[in-house]
């Protein structure tokens, strides 16, 4: 809990804007699966919030495009990918404090 408290802001917010835009992905997808209506807006936010790293999806669908036919697959690559970069980021926010901070 400690290492927590000693992270910046900034990877605590990313995180926060990744699971919200991830819930809300989900929330729609799982309510309107068997839709008419269009409902790409709420992915289409997920995916600019994970870039860059939500580019490797077009790497995954050339590779396996079976998956996408999924009904979650796409939504849960994305999420995976801003939960990446989440980490990243709480990586590198405790590598600079260690580094500025030395004991």
């Amino acid at each position: 809990m400690k290492i927590l408290q000693r992270k910046p802001l900034f990877a605590r917010a990313y995180l926060l804007v990744v699971l919200l835009a991830a819930s809300w992905a989900l929330y729609v997808d799982a309510t309107l699966l068997h839709s008419q209506r269009e409902h790409l807006a709420p992915d289409i936010v997920l995916a600019v919030v994970t870039l860059p790293s939500s580019y490797f999806l077009s790497l995954l669908f050339g590779n396996w495009p079976e998956l996408f036919s999924l009904p979650f697959a796409q939504v849960g690559a994305m999420i995976l990918c801003g939960l990446a970069q989440a980490w990243l980021l709480f990586v590198l926010a405790h590598r600079l404090l260690r580094a500025t901070n030395p004991r």
